[in-house]
C-alpha cells in the first residue's frame, strides 16, 4: 500500500463506480412510460395495463432513483476521507524515508 495506490483507488472509484451510477440514475428518466421521449407511450400497456402496472412501475423507478442517489452520496462522502488517508499515508512515507548524506 502506498499513497500513490490510494490516489489510484480514488480515481478508480470515481471512473468505474461513481460516474456509471450517476449515468444510470439519469437514464431512469428515459424509461418513463408515456412521457415525451420515453421508450413506451400510453399504448404500450393499454388503458387496463397502465392502471394495473403503471403505478407500480413508477414506484420501482422512484425506488431506483432513491437507491442510486444514496449510493452516489456515499461514494462522494468516501472521497474526502480517502484524500485524508492518502495525505496521512504520504506523510508517514516521508517521515520514514531514510536520508543518507
Amino acid at each position: 500500500m502506498t499513497s500513490g495506490g490510494i490516489g489510484k483507488l480514488r480515481q478508480e472509484i470515481d471512473d468505474t463506480v461513481t460516474k456509471p451510477i450517476e449515468k444510470l440514475k439519469t437514464n431512469i428518466n428515459e424509461t418513463t412510460l408515456g412521457a415525451s421521449g420515453g421508450f413506451m407511450g400510453f399504448a404500450g400497456w393499454g388503458v387496463l395495463g397502465s392502471l394495473i402496472f403503471g403505478w407500480h412501475y413508477n414506484d420501482v423507478q422512484n425506488d431506483a432513483r432513491t437507491t442510486l442517489s444514496q449510493a452516489v452520496d456515499t461514494l462522494h462522502q468516501w472521497d474526502p476521507t480517502l484524500a485524508t488517508v492518502q495525505r496521512n499515508w504520504r506523510n508517514a512515507e516521508d517521515a520514514n524515508t531514510a536520508v543518507y548524506q
